[in-house]
Order: C-alpha cells, then sequence, then structure tokens
C-alpha cells in the first residue's frame, strides 16, 4: 500500500499550473526600526511559497515612544484589515512635514490610505514604500507640496482624492496604476502637465482632470481604448494627439477646451459621443476616419473654426467616403431627405 505522503505527493497540483490559494503572509525574518525585513506566504493546494522584502520601520512601541529607537508613536488612526496589513483612517489636519509610516503601532503593514484621511498643508510627504490605494477625498484640498509625486507600485486613486489640491503644477501616473477615480484631479487649477508610466494598463480615462484646470498638455498611454464622458472638459489643451488604440470617445470628453486647435491620429476611431468636442472654437484640424461609425448629438456645436458644408439650412462635416457625418447645427425642420451619402446625419 502506498505511504500517506506519496499518496498526498500525487494529489498535489503541480506549482506551475495550480491557481493558487496563498494564505496569509507571516514573517521570515522580522523588520526593526532601521532594518529591513522578509515575510513569506504559502499556497495550500501545492505548497508553494512566495517571499517578498519588507521595508524597515516596524517600532517597538513603549508606552507612547519606540523603545529601540526612541521615536514617538504617531498620533495617526489606523484600520486593520486583519491580515497583517492597514489603512491610515484619520490623520486630521497637518502642517508642514508630513510621513506617513510603514506600520502602524500594532505591526500592520500600511497598504492604503482611507477617505477624508488628511488635511492642511504640506511641506513635504513621505509615502509608505507598500502603499497601493488612496482612498476617496484622501486629501481633498489639501496644499501638496511642489515637488508633490505619486508613489511606485500605486494602482488605485480613489474619487476626488485630490479634488482641489494647490500647488500640484505636474502628475506622473506611475505604471502600476489600474483605476482612477471620478474627479480624482478635478478643480486642480495649477495643474498644466500630466504624464504616465511606461506599460501603464489603463483602459479608460475617466473624468478625473476636468474642470477648470490649465492642463495644457498629455501624453495618452497605448493602452487607452476609450477616453471617458467629461474626462478632458473645461481645460486648456491645445493639442491632442490619440493613440491609435483609442476607438471611442465619450460625451463632453472635451467639452469647452476653447483652446484645442488639433486632434491627430484619429485612424483608430469608430465612435464619438455626443457633445465630445461641444464649444471647441479654435478646432481646425480633424481627420475622422473611414472606420467611424457612430458620432452623437451636437459632437461639434460651436466649432466655429471648422469648414462645414452647408445644405438646406444645416452645416455638416464630411467625412470623406463614410456614409457617416455630423448635423453641427441647424434648423430643426432641417430634412435629410436627398443628401448625398457623404453628408448624411448619423443615427
Amino acid at each position: 500500500t502506498e505511504s500517506e505522503s506519496e499518496t498526498e505527493t500525487e494529489t498535489k497540483p503541480d506549482p506551475e499550473s495550480c491557481a493558487h490559494t496563498f494564505g496569509n503572509w507571516q514573517f521570515a525574518a522580522v523588520p526593526t526600526c532601521t532594518e529591513t525585513g522578509v515575510r513569506t506566504r504559502e499556497c495550500s493546494l501545492c505548497g508553494k511559497t512566495e517571499d517578498e522584502d519588507m521595508p524597515a520601520g516596524l517600532h517597538t512601541f513603549d508606552g507612547r515612544a519606540c523603545s529601540v529607537c526612541g521615536e514617538s508613536m504617531t498620533g495617526m488612526e489606523f484600520t486593520s484589515y486583519g491580515d497583517g496589513t492597514c489603512c491610515v483612517k484619520d490623520a486630521g489636519r497637518v502642517r508642514g512635514d508630513m510621513v506617513i509610516p510603514n506600520y502602524s503601532p500594532e505591526g500592520d503593514l500600511v497598504i492604503a490610505i482611507g477617505k477624508n484621511a488628511f488635511s492642511g498643508s504640506f511641506d513635504s510627504l513621505v509615502w509608505p514604500e507598500k502603499l497601493t490605494s488612496i482612498g476617496e477625498m484622501a486629501f481633498s484640498e489639501c496644499n501638496l507640496p511642489e515637488g508633490f509625486a505619486l508613489p511606485d507600485g500605486l494602482t488605485s486613486i480613489g474619487k476626488s482624492a485630490f479634488a482641489y489640491c494647490r500647488r500640484i503644477t505636474k502628475i506622473h501616473i506611475p505604471a502600476s496604476v489600474t483605476e482612477i477615480g471620478q474627479n480624482a484631479f478635478e478643480g486642480v487649477t495649477t495643474l498644466t502637465e500630466i504624464t504616465f508610466g511606461e506599460g501603464i494598463q489603463l483602459p479608460t480615462i475617466p473624468a478625473c482632470f476636468a474642470v477648470n484646470t490649465p492642463l495644457a498638455a498629455i501624453t495618452l498611454p497605448d493602452s487607452v481604448t476609450t477616453i471617458g464622458s467629461t474626462a478632458f472638459a473645461h481645460t486648456a489643451l491645445k493639442e491632442l494627439r490619440l493613440p491609435y488604440s483609442v476607438t471611442k470617445i465619450e460625451s463632453m470628453a472635451f467639452a469647452d477646451c476653447t483652446q484645442l486647435a488639433a486632434v491627430q491620429n484619429t485612424a483608430g476611431l469608430t465612435h464619438i459621443g455626443p457633445e465630445a468636442f461641444t464649444e471647441c472654437s479654435s478646432l481646425s484640424e480633424l481627420s475622422l476616419s473611414d472606420g467611424l461609425t457612430h458620432i452623437g448629438y451636437h459632437a461639434f456645436r460651436g466649432c466655429s473654426s471648422l469648414s462645414y458644408t452647408e445644405y438646406d439650412g444645416g452645416y455638416y462635416l464630411a467625412i470623406g467616403e463614410n456614409p457617416y457625418a455630423i448635423l453641427a447645427f441647424g434648423r430643426k425642420d432641417v430634412t435629410i431627405a436627398g443628401l448625398h451619402k457623404d453628408v448624411c446625419i448619423a443615427v
């Protein structure tokens, strides 16, 4: 008869093909105030283990101070997730320099910043080394340092996380980010430039930069397929070069971008939503491809710098051999009967 160990070995899946179910992380080498450590976890199905380096900064608090280095306990509040990790819950009003610790006083690794966590004015900001998530309105209306930068490893930026913050002039979105919430950078009146990390996988640009920002330059990553509703509305964009991956521009994506003069690389577009470019009065350079199959109502209303074709009281933007075109503006009783195939209203 087979031994129990032999039977167990035979029933374990191959680690290379196993759909791993890892347990909680455990310290293999505990970090200290100044020394890094290692944590490990094991798959309950195949027994494969994973190791990860852990940052220094795990204090041993005795009362209000660390018994090793003497550092005072932080005044922040933390919420444990019960798996050795936590988020910063409430840091109150801040003035001056801010260091968000790598660990809570209880020893949980800080991986998130919670909703409405901070307010005030920062001269400098140091992030936790394993931070992955910044919550809704986490820094809303704060004065952030002029050298402000988002940390590598960050995956999620919540709704209105940096809305109406001051002193931010440039934002670099790290390649690790996969989600940006609505209005994440709304009303940042000093923001002029946005860049994205190479290889970022961000298929949709949501309405995260809109509303009265002086944003004038942006280079979109090749992973983007959709520019969401009101994504860049009311900004100061002057020129836009789309990646060939973009197929869809949703409603009001560039509404009231009155300085936008040129939209380039539109060959991949198949869908332009309602009012997508409404009131872009400086827009004069635009080429729409034969692959376009949908144009929403008033998509180019108020684009007075574009050249139109007039027919029966309506003004149309013809697009070559494609049987779709835009009724930019005209009488309510305008008829489309008998229009040339290059000058048809999209439905």
